[in-house]
């Protein structure tokens, strides 16, 4: 695969996953106050504390 392709489809993948992230905020904006929310959204602020 050519590098350009390549860094193109990184990009397409980026984009793709961080509109799939806003998603999930949004629906978990939903649930949030939910036990399982505070646990998922504590995972996930671990995650990105790494």
């Amino acid at each position: 695969m050519h590098p350009a392709c390549i860094a193109g489809y990184r990009d397409y993948m980026k984009s793709d996953f961080e509109a799939m992230f806003h998603r999930l905020a949004i629906d978990m904006d939903k649930w949030g106050e939910t036990d399982e929310g505070r646990k998922l959204n504590s995972l996930i602020f671990q995650y990105n504390e790494e």
